[in-house]
This record gives structure tokens, C-alpha cells and sequence, in this order.
């Protein structure tokens, strides 16, 4: 016989699990169009002296910071696609996937994005080279980012590690950018 407790902690982790599942479960859809796995990060100093220069003082995790970060991905994603396709993907449709996870967000972490990034076969000799250079382009963009081959879906499974509370979303979903022939996928 188990105790109160021990059913709504029971109860509690099969949600996450659940939750969890059905974010892997959206990324799966999605991996025969990626081709990079890609890690992006901040630097602590640049995100100080913005705080410094509008004279706030807060921790790196902070709610206000986080949307912060969420606008420079945002930022990063337009600068990216704009890059790989110039403006037709504007008039076109979007043809870049961008799958951003915002992770270290616990206290005394540095933030930072795992990515999942999908280019078209024409553009996959430059795609490692104009993900660094659009990142270098974000306001506190860090030095230790990183940009391999996408290869399994181990990396999906990475990225959705902290998907366990619909409050505290890892996957930015504003800034995710989804291929638009890929749209019938989604059901």
C-alpha cells in the first residue's frame, strides 16, 4: 500500500516524463531537416556592462534577462535566414530550421541555447561559418559556441532534457523557425 505521498510524487514525475516525451516527440518530426547541432553561448561581462550601462542589478536567470536572451535568438534566427537566403525567404517562405533550447537558466549557471539547425544541401559548406558570424552579431554573444553535424537524435533528446514544466519552457517557441514545405508535418 503506498502512502498519499508517494502517489502524487508518483503522479508528478510520469507528468513530467509525459511533457517531456511530447517535446522530443515534436522534435522528432522534425530531424530528417536538421544538419547541425549547435551550441551558442552568452558572455556574463557583456550581459554586466548592459546592466551597468541601465543601471539594474539582477542575477543571470532573472525572468527580465531570459526575455532578454529569447529577443537575441529571435534577432539571431532573422540574421541567419537572412544570411543563408538572402531576403527570398521573406518573400518566400522561411527555409531555415531553427529549434533554439535555452539551458543553464538555474541559479549560479551561465544561460546559453542548444540549437537544432537545418539548411539545404547548397548551403551546407557556409552554414557553419554564417551560424558563428550571425551569433557574433547578437548583443552578448559568447566565445565558446560550438557547431558539429547534426547526427542522431541523441541531440534532440540533449536538448529536450529540461522540458518538465509548461511554466518553465526550455524550447523558445517564438523564435523557433520551421521550413515552410515542412508545415504539412505538424498535422
Amino acid at each position: 500500500m503506498t502512502t498519499l505521498s508517494d502517489q502524487i510524487n508518483s503522479d508528478f514525475w510520469t507528468n513530467v516524463a509525459k511533457y517531456k516525451e511530447q517535446h522530443y516527440q515534436w522534435m522528432l518530426t522534425h530531424k530528417d531537416l536538421a544538419t547541425h547541432a549547435v551550441t551558442l553561448t552568452f558572455d556574463p561581462t557583456k550581459i554586466q556592462s548592459f546592466l551597468e550601462k541601465n543601471k539594474m542589478e539582477m542575477k543571470l536567470n532573472n525572468p527580465y534577462l531570459l526575455k532578454m536572451y529569447k529577443k537575441e535568438m529571435k534577432y539571431f534566427g532573422r540574421l541567419l535566414s537572412r544570411s543563408l537566403f538572402g531576403k527570398s525567404a521573406e518573400r518566400f517562405g522561411e527555409r531555415l530550421l531553427l529549434i533554439p533550447c535555452l539551458e543553464g537558466i538555474e541559479e549560479g549557471k551561465i544561460p546559453h541555447f542548444h540549437c537544432t539547425i537545418g539548411v539545404d544541401d547548397n548551403r551546407m559548406e557556409v552554414a557553419a561559418t554564417k551560424i558563428l558570424d550571425c551569433w557574433l552579431q547578437t548583443r552578448f554573444c559568447g566565445y565558446h559556441n560550438e557547431v558539429k553535424l547534426f547526427r542522431d537524435e541523441g541531440w534532440l533528446g540533449y536538448n529536450t532534457k529540461r522540458c518538465m514544466f509548461p511554466k518553465k519552457e526550455v524550447i523558445d517557441w517564438e523564435s523557433v523557425l520551421v521550413p515552410t514545405s515542412s508545415q504539412s508535418i505538424l498535422g
